[in-house]
């Protein structure tokens, strides 16, 4: 009756509770009923106050309706149709999100689990059709890009579990263990996966994303991949490599020499893994077989190098001093030789 909708999620403790206010809605129709179009604006408050906007207009003889979003001064809007084929509705539509600052959008509330953090960019368009959600899902069509810049991976530090679940191939515990340089401190024993940029180019096909490109660069290192989203089942399978810096690589050669091994051309450490499992509980897991092989291989050349090095050594030509002394020790030899031959001749001759 006073024109607020109150909202609450009691699935997390503290429950999150939302009020919708100052709702205002008009409704006009144009005779004979052909169009009716609808506004309504109203203020979210949860911490602080947005404004919200929507408008749509349903077109009687096209059994169309447009419709278009606004929140937080066209922060994020939205601008789409639906229409109704052999009864069966079809919606299109395109959403821009522009310097939403994912943090503060991210509720207390939830933010004790893993979130992402940063200033977020984004353009998405799709399709879909169906009369419920699970049709809607599975039938999503489109293709998008996403932009964080300054932001992080909040509650998992993905640079640390990566190298931590290498142990059963390389001994990584002088790398997130005991004293280290402190610029790596963050990155090695910090509590989020921070980063200066993050993008994200996808395509959608049967409710089923497909990650084009994934790169998340950061100074000290950068994790790119590809990959699937099935958004029904909420299953991610992304495979990606965690690439370090050449400085960071450098220390950690140093550090432990079997990481020598998993170099790229470019000298840089590089660390081949896959994200699987559901969107809520992802599991990240380093190509150990890959890892072992690499290892195996680098020692191979290692000890055919260093045999080959060895045996070239013992087949190089001598050198002139080699030669001269040689010469001297024929000389030397000589006329011993010769002295017993006039020896015996004496001896004869007697």
């Amino acid at each position: 009756d006073d024109g607020t909708i109150h909202y609450a999620d009691e699935t997390v403790q503290p429950a999150f509770v939302m009020d919708i206010v100052k709702c205002d809605a008009e409704v006009i129709s144009a005779p004979p009923l052909s169009a009716v179009h609808l506004s309504m604006t109203a203020s979210v408050w949860n911490g602080g106050e947005k404004k919200i906007a929507l408008e749509g207009e349903w077109d009687t003889i096209s059994r169309s309706l447009d419709l278009s979003f606004r929140y937080d001064r066209d922060r994020i809007s939205f601008k789409g149709v639906m229409k109704l084929i052999h009864s069966l509705p079809r919606f299109e539509g395109a959403v821009q999100v522009r310097e939403l600052d994912l943090g503060s959008a991210v509720l207390e509330t939830y933010q004790k689990g893993e979130y992402v953090a940063g200033i977020l960019n984004a353009d998405l368009r799709f399709s879909s059709d169906g009369g419920n959600p699970a049709i809607l899902m599975r039938s999503l069509a489109g293709s998008g890009s996403i932009r964080i810049r300054d932001g992080a991976i909040k509650n998992r530090n993905l640079i640390k579990e990566i190298l931590e679940k290498t142990s059963p191939v390389i001994a990584v515990a002088a790398l997130v263990e005991g004293e280290i340089p402190a610029e790596m401190t963050g990155m090695m024993q910090g509590p989020d996966t921070d980063f200066q940029k993050t993008t994200v180019d996808f395509s959608v096909e049967n409710g089923v994303v497909s990650v084009n490109n994934f790169l998340l660069m950061h100074p000290d290192y950068q994790l790119d991949g590809t990959g699937t989203h099935t958004l029904h089942e909420r299953k991610v399978d992304i495979s990606s490599s965690l690439v370090f810096s050449k400085s960071i690589s450098e220390y950690f050669v140093k550090k432990i020499h079997e990481l020598k091994a998993v170099r790229d051309r470019n000298g840089l450490v590089t660390i081949p893994f896959r994200c699987m499992g559901t969107l809520s509980d992802v599991v990240v897991v380093p190509d150990l077989p890959y890892i072992s092989s690499r290892i195996v291989q680098v020692g191979a050349q290692e000890l055919l190098t260093k045999s080959i090095e060895r045996l070239m050594k013992l087949l190089e030509p001598k050198t002139s001093e080699q030669t001269q002394t040689g010469t001297a020790v024929e000389t030397v030899i000589a006329p011993s030789t010769t002295e017993p031959n006039k020896d015996e001749t004496t001896i004869s001759d007697r």
